[in-house]
């Protein structure tokens, strides 16, 4: 939907706004408080948005978007393995239950834990080959989500949205 909505439109084209844009078409809102009103809740639409359509594709595997990225950090960790702290510093999710997330990943077999040897009081995880081979499985059809970004934008216009989207995050 997004994508069909947002192809030939240049983000920041003056001309724009002059017409109703998507998002007070999308949202059923005419009016904002100001830009920067509008701006939040496009960033929220949209995430909202990304977030439903990477659940619909995890969901195909039978597992989550937190897990998922759990995966993708032990898979870059591999063959060495990462504690509990690491993977929730390093979590997209920062209100993730890390520990509820790998003993899940643990029960599919897609994970093992076990006694850190550095740290008797630390658990270590590691992903196991039937994770690493979930994700060899998953990367082909990934590409797709993406794809309805490269479709919207283009790399220049990326680059552009990294930049303000790095640009917001200093303020946090």
């Amino acid at each position: 939907m997004f994508a069909k909505c947002m192809i030939g439109i240049r983000i920041f084209n003056p001309t724009i706004f002059s017409l109703m844009s998507n998002i007070e078409k999308l949202i059923s809102q005419k009016t904002f408080t100001s830009e920067y009103n509008k701006g939040l809740i496009g960033l929220i639409f949209v995430g909202n948005w990304i977030v439903s359509r990477h659940q619909q594709f995890f969901k195909k595997f039978d597992i989550t978007m937190q897990q998922y990225n759990i995966l993708r950090i032990l898979r870059g960790q591999h063959p060495k393995a990462a504690n509990i702290n690491t993977l929730k510093e390093r979590m997209l999710d920062k209100m993730s239950d890390v520990s509820r997330l790998v003993e899940r990943l643990r029960k599919a077999g897609l994970v093992e834990r076990k006694s850190s040897e550095v740290d008797r009081r630390a658990v270590d995880v590691q992903i196991t080959e039937k994770g690493l081979a979930l994700l060899k499985v998953m990367d082909v059809d990934l590409p797709d989500l993406e794809d309805s970004l490269k479709l919207s934008l283009t790399e220049e216009e990326a680059l552009q949205l990294n930049i303000l989207l790095d640009k917001i995050l200093t303020r946090y």
